[in-house]
C-alpha cells in the first residue's frame, strides 16, 4: 500500500494549484486539513482513554476548592467523547456512570465561582455527575466526599500530531489521507483569495471544503460502521414437496 508522506501531498496539492512557490503554506493547510478532519470525523483511531484517581475534598472551609474540581487534560486532546466516574469505595460492590454536561451558563460569564452560581455556600461533596471542558481543563461537579475513593475515566479523540518533516505522515489512517489533497486545495484557494481581499471567492472555495468534508464523512461511514445483512442460506431441493 502507498503510504503518503508530508512530501508527496504537499507535491500533489502544488500540482493542482500548479503552484511551485507555496510549499510552506501548503504545509499549514496539509496541518489544518488534518486537524479538522479529526475533529469533525472523529476518526476511531485517534479515539484513547485515560484514568485518574480522584482526590476526596476535605471538610468545608476549603482554601482552594480549585484541585478537587479540575483535572489537567492531556496535551493531545482535541474532542471529548465520553465521562465515566467509577466509585471503587467498596472492592466487592464497584459502580459507576457516565457523566452529565454541565450547562455552560454555570461556569462561563462574568461570575467564575461555580459555587455562587449554584447558590451554595460551601463547596457541594457528593458522587460526581456532571463534567465540563474550560481551556485545558476537565472540570467534575460535585466534588467527591470525604471518606470515598473513585476514578475518572475518559475517551477522547486525539489531536493529530503535525507533520513537520518530508518523511512525516498524517496521525489519521493511511485509507483516509488521500482524502486530505482536495480540501488542502480547496483550503489554499480560499486563503490565496482572502489575501486578495476577493471577498465572493473566499465564500465559494469555504463552502467546496465543507462539502468535500461533508463527502469524506460519508467514506468513513463506510469503512469504519459495520454493515449487518440477512442472507438466505442456499439449500438444495431434495426435501421439497413442489414447487
Amino acid at each position: 500500500m502507498l503510504t503518503l508522506d508530508l512530501q508527496m501531498l504537499r507535491k500533489d496539492v502544488a500540482n493542482i494549484l500548479q503552484r511551485s512557490d507555496l510549499n510552506s503554506q501548503i504545509d499549514r493547510w496539509l496541518n489544518y486539513v488534518q486537524r479538522d478532519i479529526a475533529k469533525k470525523l472523529k476518526l476511531g483511531a485517534l479515539r484513547t482513554g485515560v484514568e485518574t484517581s480522584l482526590a476526596p475534598m476535605p471538610s468545608p472551609p476549603v482554601s482552594d476548592p480549585l484541585p478537587f474540581f479540575y483535572y489537567d487534560l492531556p496535551t493531545d486532546y482535541s474532542i471529548g467523547d465520553r465521562i465515566y466516574f467509577r466509585n471503587t469505595t467498596d472492592a466487592n460492590h464497584v459502580y459507576g456512570w457516565n457523566l452529565v454536561p454541565l450547562p455552560r451558563e454555570f461556569y462561563a460569564g462574568d461570575t467564575v465561582d461555580i459555587e455562587k452560581l449554584m447558590n451554595v455556600s460551601d463547596p457541594s461533596m457528593s458522587e460526581p455527575k456532571h463534567f465540563w471542558v474550560e481551556a485545558t481543563r476537565l472540570g467534575i461537579y460535585p466534588a467527591l466526599s470525604g471518606g470515598l475513593t473513585g476514578k475518572l475515566q475518559f475517551w477522547y479523540y486525539r489531536l493529530p500530531t503535525d507533520m513537520v518533516n518530508d518523511t512525516d505522515v498524517p496521525s489519521i489512517p493511511n485509507e483516509f489521507r488521500q482524502n486530505m489533497i482536495m480540501p488542502a486545495v480547496y483550503w489554499g484557494k480560499a486563503m490565496i483569495a482572502q489575501a486578495g481581499g476577493e471577498i465572493s471567492v473566499v465564500a465559494y472555495w469555504k463552502k467546496e471544503y465543507h462539502e468535500a468534508l461533508k463527502d469524506l464523512k460519508v467514506f468513513q461511514r463506510q469503512k469504519e460502521t459495520p454493515r449487518e445483512g440477512i442472507v438466505l442460506p442456499r439449500t438444495g431441493m431434495e426435501g421439497a414437496d413442489g414447487i
